[in-house]
């Protein structure tokens, strides 16, 4: 097993959401395209505490390789979408209501220029054309994270951002959205098309 910096963690048994693993987009008009993840860990449960805190010890370990000390970024930046590791409840939409899935945890923003590692849950690579049955948004994942900060005066000063070497799926956990994974073997084989004439059905107590 390669050895890891003080930046570097590996998280267990977090959701996936927002993932960009197929192909990568650009979060701004004209801005760089990029891979990139969320991940949720709950803070309630053994795990997610677990996870909370080796999460909190590579971002002061980050903050000290470039400030020299910690406690900088909570000081200095006010736009959160600077910060990627922070409390669910500032992850909004447009409307200013917090994601589903989001109330009570703590996510964490990936972005990469590069495609991560990604395994199934046997620890097998994942195919590129396999990656949406894979990793879908709500279900479990392990993910070896990398935080850095940036004092870009020019670029929108100081922040706190991180990048993922790899996902390992679960496959398994509540799709967000309600979603269910399907394929044609679900539905029964049908016989040569026949018109018949029918009496249609009856519709009027459906809501």
């Amino acid at each position: 097993m390669a050895e890891k910096d003080a930046q570097t963690v590996h998280i267990k048994r977090v959701r996936l959401s927002f993932n960009d693993l197929v192909e990568a987009k650009a979060s701004v008009k004209d801005g760089p395209k990029k891979f990139g993840a969320h991940f949720i860990i709950d803070p309630a449960t053994p795990q997610g505490a677990a996870n909370v805190e080796v999460c909190k010890a590579a971002v002061e370990a980050a903050e000290m390789d470039l400030f020299g000390k910690a406690g900088v970024i909570k000081a200095t930046v006010d736009d959160r979408k600077r910060i990627a590791f922070r409390r669910g409840e500032t992850f909004k939409d447009g409307e200013g209501e917090v994601y589903s899935g989001y109330e009570n945890m703590v996510g964490v923003v990936s972005k990469n220029k590069k495609r991560p590692k990604l395994y199934d849950r046997r620890k097998e690579p994942v195919a590129v054309e396999d990656i949406e049955d894979v990793f879908q948004s709500g279900q479990f994942c392990d993910a070896i994270v990398r935080f850095y900060c940036v004092n870009h005066t020019d670029k929108g000063g100081n922040g706190l951002f991180a990048e993922v070497a790899a996902i390992r799926a679960h496959q398994e956990g509540e799709i967000f959205g309600g979603g269910v994974k399907v394929d044609a073997d679900d539905f029964d084989d049908l016989d040569d098309l026949v018109d018949e004439p029918t009496s249609g059905g009856n519709v009027d107590d459906l809501l």
